[in-house]
């Protein structure tokens, strides 16, 4: 076709020397990107940690999460008992919902007035971390 003869390859075109050395280099410097973050099994401590932003939860935080299996269960006790066996509630009335403290609890919110609208933001710390990250792995970005 328009006097070009297709080229017959005789091995994948994944294997080819380029491909395979980028893939080196990637794998490289996801070792050494691993390599450079704590391990958050090594100091032993009482304090929850979030993994990725290493930060220590508040203590109201660490009881909700630590304990949410046993107020799960009492709720449900309850429920059997007064709305299944002693019918002292309608079966379909609604439940009060449990506020359970999470780690989206912690986040800070922020309102910011933009012309005659007011927004309203939660303070994302992974946002940080991927940035982190980023400038870790590529050198030319932090260079500014």
């Amino acid at each position: 076709m328009a006097g070009v003869k297709p080229v017959r390859q005789t091995q994948h075109h994944g294997l080819s020397k380029t491909l395979l050395l980028r893939h080196e280099n990637n794998i490289r410097d996801l070792t050494v990107t691993l390599k450079s973050f704590t391990n958050p099994f090594a100091v032993e401590t009482d304090d929850l940690y979030n993994l990725v932003t290493r930060s220590v939860a508040p203590e109201q935080v660490k009881y909700d999460l630590c304990n949410q299996s046993v107020v799960g269960s009492k709720l449900f006790k309850s429920f059997v008992a007064e709305q299944i066996q002693m019918t002292a509630i309608n079966l379909w009335s609604p439940m009060k919902k449990q506020k359970l403290a999470t780690w989206k609890s912690t986040t800070k919110k922020v309102k910011i007035t933009t012309g005659d609208k007011v927004v309203e933001l939660r303070e994302d710390r992974s946002l940080f971390t991927h940035l982190l990250i980023v400038c870790k792995s590529k050198p030319e970005v932090n260079q500014t």
